[in-house]
């Protein structure tokens, strides 16, 4: 089987996933139960919680850019966010959001700049896991959950401090296993500065803050008499899309979101609607404003490779005539 057509039916399946996912999800609910929730809500606080979604996409692009530049210093913001737009939105509709890994295709150095989104996403899980660990320490109960979740966050802190090393030795593992991915990772990985990886950490730390406010907000839109403590399961509900089986994590996300906020005593409608409208206004619609970027991506991506086959035929040319 082709690798299209095997994407093809991944993608298909995972299509197949997330409609059964939703449709489960509403029949277990209720229609009528999430529209009376939807009714309900408060479209002041709701249309507040939007507004926070320009700053919360500008610190992630910054961050982005900041990475990007440790590749190249001439990169620009707006090539930053751009790419990062474009990135966004194959992100959603492509297998296990591989379509995120495009956007170094936006460059030049696009095997460094590869590497660099697999960082990126490395540290967001360093940063959600950290953050998972600040919040379930204040619910009672879950040792066993608490014991992992301490483990994976002071193990993935740890790799960091030693970065080198082990980056080191992944790109030996992945040359003898004949894994580009896995080099590019670790070769991006063992060579950021420690300045920089100071700066995306203290950046991904401000995204999350924003994001989990977001989210607090457009919860208190629909249950205005939601507690504070809700905030300390939200790392919880980001961590269980973490495999994206469904597409955008759609029908997972807010499963969790039900299952988590009945401790709270907030109902299942209202935790889906306020998840599912999270996902729209910081996910969807960055994804929608990116998909006009993503034939510029492809035209760019064109473009490198017509390049590079140019400089390639004339060695290979002159080889030839010596031959």
């Amino acid at each position: 089987m082709s690798r299209a057509r095997r994407s093809a039916l991944v993608a298909a399946l995972k299509a197949c996933i997330t409609v059964g996912c939703v449709a489960l999800m509403a029949w277990y609910v209720g229609p009528h139960r999430l529209l009376d929730a939807l009714r309900q809500a408060d479209p002041r606080i709701l249309f507040g919680a939007v507004c926070l979604t320009p700053i919360s996409l500008a610190v992630k692009i910054t961050r982005w850019w900041v990475l990007a530049r440790s590749v190249d210093a001439h990169i620009r913001w707006r090539d930053a966010a751009g790419s990062y737009l474009a990135g966004l939105c194959l992100a959603v509709i492509t297998p296990f959001a591989s379509g995120e890994l495009a956007r170094g295709l936006w460059f030049q150095q696009r095997a460094e700049l590869t590497g660099k989104v697999l960082v990126d996403k490395l540290l967001d899980l360093t940063v959600v896991a950290l953050f998972t660990v600040t919040g379930i320490i204040w619910i009672p109960g879950y040792v066993p959950l608490k014991i992992v979740c301490a483990v994976m966050a002071v193990v993935m802190a740890g790799a960091w401090s030693v970065r080198r090393w082990l980056g080191a030795l992944g790109m030996r593992i992945g040359e003898k296993l004949r894994r580009p991915a896995l080099v590019r990772l670790c070769e991006a990985v063992r060579h950021i500065e420690t300045r920089v990886l100071g700066t995306i950490v203290l950046l991904a730390a401000l995204f999350f803050v924003l994001f989990y406010a977001q989210a607090f907000v457009l919860l208190k839109g629909f249950a205005p008499s939601a507690p504070a403590r809700t905030l300390t399961v939200f790392p919880l509900i980001t961590l269980s899309t973490i495999v994206p089986i469904t597409i955008g994590g759609l029908g997972i996300r807010e499963w969790a979101a039900a299952l988590l906020l009945r401790h709270f005593e907030i109902s299942d409608a209202v935790a889906v609607n306020a998840f599912f409208m999270h996902f729209i206004v910081i996910t969807f619609i960055p994804g929608l404003l990116g998909a006009p970027l993503v034939q510029r991506l492809t035209r760019l991506n064109a473009a490198t490779d017509a390049a590079s086959l140019s400089h390639a035929t004339p060695a290979s040319t002159t080889a030839q005539h010596q031959a």
